[in-house]
């Protein structure tokens, strides 16, 4: 006889399990890897907390807590430094404040100069807005904003090719310099060279 057709209860991904844990277990197990390596680990997680899990998704897990880790610095920085700008202004609308949040955001996260966590945290945050906001129009948002975060991440990918062109550029101009010669063959220490190579090169702007 076939068994009835039905809705099959949905399996819990063990890596999926793994990356909702607290944020006191996420501690205790990113020390017994630190300490110990991920075999003594694993084992560890199994006898004192439960979980039976494998070195891959332990290592995704990591990866995962640590841009969640992240986020919410960077989030957590966005909206101090916009209430900060509210309290300036002396009134912001809630878009206003959104917008104030979600701009200084933007900033903090582009401060990493990686394009790969930098789209990781916008990603994070366009979720994250659209969990606060609910509903069609939060999801016709989160499409929208993909959107833009897609043109965003290229723009910041051909900003940071203009950084090394211009990097390289810089030291091609200070390479042959008698005063960038002068500085780096000083007894002074590295931070020091660096300190007066920079305001030689960009002045006011260092």
């Amino acid at each position: 006889m076939s068994k009835p057709k039905g809705n099959k209860p949905r399996k819990v991904r063990r890596d999926s399990r793994l990356k909702a844990l607290p944020v006191e277990q996420r501690a205790l197990i990113a020390g017994w890897l630190a300490e110990d390596g991920a075999p003594s680990c694993l084992q560890r997680m199994l006898s004192e907390l439960g979980i039976k899990s494998n070195q891959t998704s332990l290592y995704e897990a990591i990866a995962y807590w640590e841009v969640q880790e992240k986020f919410s610095t960077v989030q957590a920085k966005a909206i101090a430094l916009a209430q900060n700008e509210a309290d300036t202004k002396g009134k912001m609308s809630v878009e206003e404040m959104e917008e104030a949040i979600d701009r200084h955001f933007i900033l903090q996260a582009a401060e990493a100069k990686d394009s790969d966590l930098y789209t990781k945290l916008r990603t994070l945050r366009i979720q994250d807005q659209a969990a606060k906001s609910g509903g069609r129009i939060a999801m016709e948002k989160l499409r929208h904003s993909q959107r833009k975060l897609e043109q965003k991440d290229r723009d910041f990918k051909l900003l940071e090719a203009k950084f090394r062109r211009d990097t390289a550029e810089l030291f091609l101009d200070w390479s042959s310099d008698q005063k960038a010669k002068d500085i780096v063959a000083s007894g002074a220490s590295r931070a020091e060279k660096i300190e007066a190579l920079g305001q030689a090169m960009f002045g006011e702007d260092w």
